[in-house]
């Protein structure tokens, strides 16, 4: 991975994590946010999916090792994904269209992540069907 790369999905997993304490720590005003919270398990529940697939992310940043951010890009992309499912009928069905930006970026930040899961397939694949002469296999 280039380091503009590592950059880019450095951020993208400090957003993430910082997402999944602000979920995982509680809202001290209920009622305000993107979710209509009844009991405190789903916020948590979605915390700590979000620092799950942050982690993930920094420690296959940290290995340098591509495969291990793939699955935790895969991860945040499922997440995000569900965020845009979730949201969607509160956006979109519910009277008048309100509050679309909550959908456009959860669905903008799993087709990010998508994105990158996708970039590292095509770069693991490359590496691995690349051969020296000598038969060994040669990093990109």
């Amino acid at each position: 991975m280039t380091r503009t790369l590592q950059c880019i999905i450095g951020a993208l997993a400090f957003q993430m994590l910082s997402r999944g304490m602000d979920y995982a720590l509680g809202n001290p005003q209920q009622g305000v946010g993107a979710f209509r919270v009844r009991d405190v398990t789903p916020p948590v529940v979605w915390g700590a999916a979000c620092i799950i697939a942050a982690l993930i992310v920094a420690i296959g940043l940290l290995k340098q090792c591509p495969r291990i951010v793939r699955a935790g890009a895969v991860l945040a992309a499922a997440i995000y994904g569900a965020f845009a499912v979730m949201v969607f009928d509160d956006v979109y069905m519910q009277g008048p269209i309100d509050d679309w930006r909550f959908f456009t970026g959860y669905i903008s930040a799993a087709f990010m992540w998508a994105v990158i899961a996708w970039s590292l397939t095509i770069r693991i694949a490359v590496i691995k069907h690349r051969k020296g002469k000598d038969g060994d296999h040669r990093s990109a």
